[in-house]
């Protein structure tokens, strides 16, 4: 198993404004909440589970707490997404040797 990644705020949910994502994020899960992304640019190849989404601008892709999941910028551009954390704390697995350490 790897490491974690964990940070908390005050008793409130965690959004990450606007991200630009050039590289894939390789399978990780959050083990206490949902993550809710939303992308403004872009396009990416989503796996939540076993069930592969493709997603573009004004997409909203909401992953249960504990599901693997990953993506992939699949345009020609930096995807630009607000994801949003459903819990003050948050863990990230990684489940893949590659990760991404924003």
């Amino acid at each position: 198993m790897l490491p974690s990644w964990p940070c908390s705020t005050q008793r409130q949910s965690q959004t990450e404004p606007l991200l630009r994502i050039r590289e894939p994020w390789h399978f990780h899960r959050k083990g206490t909440h949902d993550e809710v992304w939303v992308l403004d640019e872009g396009e990416a190849s989503l796996t939540a589970g076993d069930r592969p989404l493709s997603a573009r601008p004004g997409s909203i892709v909401i992953v249960p707490a504990g599901m693997p999941h990953k993506f992939t910028n699949t345009g020609t551009i930096s995807l630009r997404m607000v994801c949003i954390h459903t819990s003050a704390r948050m863990e990230t697995e990684w489940l893949e040797e590659a990760r991404h350490d924003a």
